[in-house]
């Protein structure tokens, strides 16, 4: 049990150390944007667009895809079959759905945008539709870099699809200060192409070292294809349907002032920084083990997989969850506040911020029950909770933005959504006993987390009220960007002294120490 421990540790440290370098990078581009388009009726064009492919990278790429994929793969693994044909064989399905996929857009991108938008501008009904069929080319390269990363981590290695996304990042980035004064928006579209093959073509060097080759092939109708495919279109179902839910408040930004949308997608790029430093990185390299435990029907390792995971999760988010609840709009100012980008876009992105940052751990255990499920071959247990979760956020967005219309609404629907989730996950994945937290030794490491943060919110409540607003108002400059930066370093240095003082463990998963 240690020895796997270790080699998690490893890996999600790993995992964590560059997806903070790409969230910082993904920061970075949102400056770049809000720096050139600012929160106008373009810049809204822009991030909803590209919102669509980057929303359905939940049911091609990372997300519904590799949850069917992995564990197959992971086992053919095991039994020492063959998995290059196996890859062969997903790479030429793949090929089959984006054909079909582009072509639909191309033909249907401007009624497409019409239909998910209220944009009302045919000039900008046009330029989206336009830029839709780039971006759904850049999802067609993300998606088949997620099957090789897959590929990889079934193998156990983590570096090479961690460090991938950064060579999209920095191409795209580059693209856009290059690029923006010749081709305007279009510099988005040129960006997205270059980084997502340069992304593809990196991860794909590392799947050579394992001997695969790239190959397609006409015989994909296997037993093997076959069954991964029908486990895909089950858990697509569930991804589909939080798709669907996130299109639609996507639609009611659109509906509201202008700057909206960009102010709506600013604050979840900023939210999803450390959601994806600490949970995409844990729940990653906890994913195999998930599936080898449940395919052994080892319960006792399930058990303590699941639960050493949920600690992880609360313990690194919950920290996340108080900065970005004090310091929303302080950390949107010094982050994207400068250029066309004004204090009314970050008093407007910070206020979604505080509403999301609520949902932020709710959200990782929420997803971090649906892998164990995955793991477990539940999908349709995701598929019903997730329709009730679904219906809860629309439903409460409705009623929400009636009372006020602003996007801070549609970020507490969603966060609240997600807490009801875990509430159901929590009761039925109890009684299907995949996990165990009603014990002693569980209820008392979360009463010494939630006690630890109590500690950590009285801080930064002392903090927000010393130091006021005018550091921060002005925008980004280096003062406001040393401020933030301490702020941020010493709650996270506090919250380790402080997990340490209480013998909790995610001190040893971040140091990569022995447990004893």
């Amino acid at each position: 049990m240690e020895v796997h421990d270790q080699e998690r540790q490893v890996h999600s440290t790993i995992l964590m150390i560059f997806t903070l370098l790409s969230r910082i990078l993904g920061i970075f581009k949102a400056r770049v944007l809000a720096v050139l388009f600012g929160a106008t009726q373009l810049a809204d064009v822009i991030n909803f667009t590209f919102n669509i492919p980057n929303n359905f990278r939940k049911l091609f790429a990372e997300g519904a895809f590799n949850s069917a994929f992995i564990p197959i793969f992971t086992r053919s693994l095991q039994d020492k079959t063959d998995t290059r044909v196996l890859l062969r064989r997903m790479m030429s399905v793949q090929l089959v759905i984006f054909t079909v996929i582009t072509l639909f857009i191309i033909v249907f991108r401007g009624y497409i945008i019409s239909f998910l938008s209220d944009f009302r501008d045919p000039q900008m009904i046009s330029l989206s539709g336009n830029l839709l069929v780039f971006f759904t080319l850049y999802l067609a390269m993300i998606s088949l870099y997620a099957l090789l990363n897959g590929v990889l981590n079934a193998h156990g290695t983590f570096i090479t699809g961690a460090l991938a996304p950064l060579i999209f990042s920095v191409t795209l980035i580059l693209s856009l200060y290059l690029l923006e004064p010749v081709i305007g928006a279009y510099a988005m579209a040129v960006g997205v192409i270059a980084g997502g093959g340069g992304q593809l073509v990196f991860t794909w060097r590392g799947v050579r070292r394992y001997g695969y080759r790239f190959a397609l092939t006409r015989q994909i109708f296997t037993p093997e294809v076959h069954q991964v495919m029908r486990k895909w279109l089950m858990i697509t179902l569930n991804a589909l349907i939080m798709v669907i839910s996130q299109q639609v408040a996507y639609y009611f930004a659109t509906t509201m002032e202008t700057g909206s949308v960009t102010s709506f997608a600013n604050a979840i790029i900023i939210w999803q920084a450390p959601y994806g430093i600490f949970y995409a990185a844990i729940a990653t390299a906890f994913f195999p083990s998930l599936v080898r435990a449940a395919g052994d029907r080892d319960r006792r390792a399930l058990h303590h997989t699941t639960s050493h995971g949920m600690t992880l999760i609360l313990a690194t988010l919950l920290p996340n969850l108080l900065l970005l609840s004090f310091f929303g709009s302080e950390t949107a100012s010094v982050l994207l506040q400068s250029g066309q980008f004004t204090l009314t876009d970050s008093i407007r992105t910070g206020s979604a911020l505080r509403f999301f940052a609520f949902g932020m751990p709710f959200a990782a255990l929420y997803g971090f029950f649906q892998r164990i499920c995955y793991a477990d071959d539940r999908e349709r247990d995701v598929f019903i909770v997730s329709l009730m979760v679904a219906l809860v956020d629309i439903i409460l967005t409705i009623v929400l933005i009636r009372y006020e219309h602003t996007i801070g609404s549609i970020a507490l629907a969603n966060s609240i959504a997600f807490a009801v989730g875990v509430v159901i996950y929590l009761i039925h994945l109890s009684r299907r006993n995949l996990i165990r937290v009603f014990t002693a030794g569980i209820l008392g490491t979360l009463s010494g987390i939630l006690m630890i943060n109590g500690i950590l919110a009285l801080l930064l409540f002392y903090t927000d009220s010393v130091l006021g607003s005018s550091w921060w108002q002005e925008g980004s400059s280096l003062l406001s960007l040393a401020i933030l930066a301490l702020i941020y370093s010493m709650t996270f240095l506090s919250a380790l002294i402080l997990y340490r003082l209480m013998g909790i463990r995610v001190i040893s998963f971040l140091t990569n120490r022995k447990h004893h």
